[in-house]
């Protein structure tokens, strides 16, 4: 079934480019009777956009774009010959553009530039105003240079924004006005820089953004998207200092973004933010940033429904508290709470429990009754839900004696779980502890 699938997919994808060059011959045949003096014989510039958006759906890759570009070039040539029918226009162009997104080649984002370079030339000199680019055009080529993992595509960015400014004052064309979408593809680019200093330029990018917005510009205001980016990158870079930036954008986003905003993955990326940061009392600013969450969501905003993944970053930083027996302790009950309000919003899974045997381990002492009363009672939870993966088995083993290690496990053995115990994990390989020698607490959440 899948051979005929795969032979049919083929045979549409062949019929698509033969159905393309029969098009093109009857462009060609048109052009051929005009020239012979009949005046019925007229090609348009719709035909010709009609041709382009064949190649556009034809999936042949760089081959439709160079060809989405030779078209373009020919109607140009037959424009300034004197064919006023023919010239093209900014949807020509923009399915050029398109073309050149959709080949994934490593050169597009080059390719496409040079295209809406030739666009704003063609504006700018009087010879085609009807091509000036709008956001759209700048957009698609501002996506490609931010996916592009090309050293220099921060650079780029920033180029093609201060381009569409020039452009905006130069025309007084709302069209072309740099927007959220462009500003978040110069965001996107910097944090996934591997420059220096390219997480601060993205903060400072964030920054004017948020500076736009309060003075009123409806356009190039932050959304959830340019939030998340900046936050998703501290995550990556995790400190104290990360942490509290994550928490004032997300303050920031409570309420320079639309209402109904932010949304559950940016709350869960700044819980996140705090639970890496290694920091005592982290996981007071982890829950409090949940409870602010759970407070939005009970007053009808859906968008910030608490889920498994927030409520196990909370239980993460509190396994991760570094401070005294005290604060462990304290520590430990917030994880209980947090784990047993869970289920109210979204069912544990494996992580879930492999976490929370991890904070009965780390937080309370070995002769605590606590902590087997708990370990036990986690372990058969996990089991009655078919979540009992090698994380869990390894924090389990951690957590409690060796006899009741065995008791609990019933005579299996970690390799060979029984299907019921296993049958909702989703875990890729073997689970190992992850080791940081130079800092233990900041190993593996």
């Amino acid at each position: 079934m899948r051979k005929q699938l795969e032979l049919i997919t083929v045979a549409n994808d062949l019929a698509s480019r033969i159905n393309q060059f029969s098009v093109e011959s009857l462009l060609v045949r048109i052009l051929e009777e005009r020239k012979s003096g009949n005046p019925e014989a007229v090609a348009t510039t719709d035909d010709y956009n009609n041709l382009l958006e064949g190649w556009l759906r034809s999936k042949c890759g760089v081959g439709s774009a160079e060809r989405c570009e030779q078209i373009v070039l020919e109607m140009e040539d037959r424009f300034k010959q004197g064919d006023n029918t023919i010239q093209p226009d900014l949807q020509s162009f923009k399915t050029v553009l398109m073309a050149w997104k959709f080949s994934n080649a490593k050169f597009a984002a080059v390719r496409a530039q040079r295209v809406l370079e030739w666009m704003i030339r063609l504006a700018v000199d009087g010879e085609n105003p009807s091509v000036l680019p709008d956001a759209d055009c700048f957009d698609i080529v501002l996506q490609q240079w931010s996916r592009s993992g090309a050293k220099d595509a921060p650079e780029k960015t920033e180029k093609l924004l201060i381009a569409m400014e020039r452009l905006y004052k130069a025309t007084g064309s709302e069209a072309v006005k740099p927007r959220t979408s462009s500003f978040n593809a110069a965001l996107a680019a910097w944090c996934r820089s591997n420059e220096k200093g390219g997480l601060q330029r993205a903060i400072d990018i964030l920054g004017f953004m948020e500076a736009r917005a309060k003075a009123g510009d409806s356009f190039g205001v932050p959304d959830e998207a340019s939030y998340t980016t900046v936050v998703s990158a501290l995550l990556k870079t995790p400190s104290p200092q990360s942490a509290r930036k994550a928490e004032v954008f997300l303050r920031s986003a409570e309420k320079v973004t639309t209402p109904m905003s932010p949304d559950t993955i940016l709350y869960n990326t700044c819980i996140g933010c705090w639970a890496r940061s290694n920091k005592s009392g982290a996981y007071r600013k982890a829950r409090s940033i949940l409870d602010r969450q759970i407070d939005l969501y009970e007053q009808g905003n859906i968008k910030t429904k608490p889920d498994v993944y927030g409520f196990t970053s909370v239980i993460a930083s509190c396994a991760m508290e570094p401070g005294s027996k005290k604060e462990r302790t304290k520590a430990f009950h917030v994880a209980l709470a947090a784990y047993q309000q869970l289920s109210k919003y979204d069912q544990p899974n494996h992580v879930t429990y492999g976490t929370m045997l991890k904070a009965c381990a780390r937080l309370l002492p070995d002769n605590d009754h606590l902590r087997h009363k708990w370990a036990k009672k986690i372990f058969r939870h996990s089991v009655a839900d078919g979540c009992v993966g090698d994380m869990v088995v390894s924090r389990m083993r951690e957590a409690v004696s060796p006899p009741i290690y065995r008791d609990l496990m019933k005579g299996n053995k970690k390799q060979s779980l029984p299907f019921s115990w296993r049958k909702n994990v989703r875990e890729k390989s073997e689970y190992r502890r992850k080791s940081d020698t130079k800092n233990p607490r900041a190993a593996e959440v």
